[in-house]
């Protein structure tokens, strides 16, 4: 039994919604008894709290609801627990009171709990968490991991249970939550002593001794005392046990004397908060006034405050459109010049195809000399032989290739290409120089296309050197000096 209700022992979670100035001397006094577990009184003041700020102050209403139902869930009373966790869930959702609704769902939690409904105690339980982690209330997210912990080792599944022990004793250590830690270490001691693994188990347990001028609750480090003296007396270790027992008794009676001096200490302080009350009662009218000055004060920076967040609005929204502006223009320019480089890849790409019909047209031309040069080469052979047999087959043979050694139609054919290349080219030299003759048109178009004297011989039948004296006899005929090039 000892050990189950240490197990089931949690750490009283920080209340972190702090009371304003406006709060009554009422809820300080249930909040003093509901932390020393003097669950008479406490109660007694959250059930009047709970009426007085009713429709008026949400974060105590709330306090009230949520203290309640705990209170009763500890005098085990479970169904007027719940009664007052469900009123809690409906007012802290109403209210978006996030802490005392984390709260609610762990009260939820360790109803369902008692009620041994696993799957909804550990959903409440994890909404809890999960509100914790969000605020990071460390206190609350140890509690809860605690929780989950007791869990598990009621279901006889004492190592998962140490792990979440664990995590809880590690944020209490980093956080210096100092009685929780003495809790904590408690049940890892007492899990380990379940698992018969003593070694482990006297470890954690002579943590709460060896830290116990921390500042340890003494009714835990007496615990502690009590789970070592079980542990080497069931080890047969009776020298250990006896000396654990011995120094469990002695702190014992330490704390019952102090319990008896602090329950003279209650009906003391109780006289005192009665007269704080009273007095809180008669400043309550000022803290009204005063309420009402700080309302103005606070609409008023709240103004000055919306003005700012406006004037940097304007501020933003301006460079922002400053940025736009500024990248706008700079799409512009890589526009302009992306244009530019396709007007220039365009004109390199009419340049080649210029240059490549030029060499179609050339290529024309010398296919059509050769074609010539055969069908002068064939008509010379008919010649002769006409002239020695005199067929008639051979007459009609020749009248057929004369007919077709028509140069003019080769050069009407290259004339047609060239001024696809070249439009109006033959136009405007006619226009400019009417006197030049079908040959000097011919030399011109050839000239243009870059031929050299060779090749332009080839074309016209004549030797380089009649191309050469027929170059300066156009040169005198386009005005252009002699030894300066043709620029046609």
């Amino acid at each position: 039994m000892m050990i189950l209700s240490i197990i089931g022992s949690e750490p009283v979670f920080s209340q972190q919604n702090k009371l304003n100035t406006n709060n009554t001397g009422l809820a300080k006094q249930a909040e003093y008894y509901f932390n020393k577990a003097d669950y008479k009184n406490a109660l007694n003041r959250y059930l009047r709290l709970e009426k007085t700020t009713k429709g008026n102050d949400n974060s105590n209403y709330n306090l009230a609801l949520v203290r309640i139902g705990s209170i009763y869930h500890n005098l085990e009373k479970e169904e007027l627990s719940l009664t007052y966790l469900k009123k809690a869930i409906k007012s802290t959702q109403l209210s978006n009171d996030s802490v005392n609704l984390a709260y609610t769902f762990n009260g939820l939690g360790n109803y369902y709990r008692s009620k041994k409904i696993i799957d909804s105690s550990i959903i409440f339980y994890n909404q809890a968490l999960e509100i914790f982690y969000r605020m990071s209330d460390f206190k609350g997210i140890a509690g809860i991991n605690n929780n989950l912990a007791n869990f598990k080792f009621s279901e006889g599944k004492c190592s998962q249970a140490i792990s979440y022990y664990y995590k809880s004793y590690s944020i209490a250590k980093e956080h210096n939550f100092l009685q929780d830690q003495a809790l904590y270490l408690l049940n890892i001691g007492a899990a380990y002593k379940k698992l018969n693994k003593k070694d482990s188990a006297i470890y954690y347990l002579k943590k709460i001794i060896e830290n116990s001028n921390k500042g340890y609750a003494t009714l835990n480090v007496s615990r502690g005392y009590n789970e070592l003296y079980e542990i080497y007396k069931n080890n047969n270790q009776f020298r250990e046990a006896l000396y654990y027992k011995e120094l469990h008794h002695v702190l014992s009676d330490s704390i019952f004397n102090r319990t008896l001096n602090e329950e003279i200490a209650k009906i003391t302080t109780a006289s005192e908060i009665q007269a704080k009350e009273n007095k809180l009662k008669l400043l309550k009218k000022q803290d009204e006034l005063n309420a009402a000055q700080i309302s103005k004060q606070y609409y008023l920076i709240l103004l000055l405050a919306l003005l700012l967040l406006l004037l940097i609005t304007l501020l933003y929204q301006l460079n922002k459109w400053k940025k736009f502006q500024a990248d706008k223009f700079q799409a512009e320019i890589t526009e302009e010049k992306l244009k530019t480089k396709l007007r220039l890849l365009e004109n390199e790409l009419l340049k080649e195809k210029n240059d490549t019909k030029s060499r179609e047209i050339l290529t024309m031309e010398i296919l059509n000399n050769n074609k010539n040069d055969i069908f002068v080469t064939i008509q010379k052979l008919v010649d002769k032989y006409k002239s020695e047999k005199n067929d008639k087959i051979l007459q009609e043979i020749y009248q057929q290739i004369k007919n077709n050694t028509r140069i003019e139609n080769d050069w009407e054919s290259f004339k047609l290409h060239f001024e696809e290349v070249h439009p109006n080219f033959f136009i405007s030299l006619h226009e400019k120089f009417p006197d030049l003759t079908l040959n000097n048109l011919k030399l011109c178009a050839y000239l243009k296309i870059g031929l050299t004297n060779k090749e332009i011989a080839v074309l016209l039948n004549i030797d380089p050197d009649s191309v050469k004296r027929s170059k300066i006899r156009l040169k005198k005929k386009l005005n252009i000096e002699l030894g300066r090039e043709f620029n046609l």
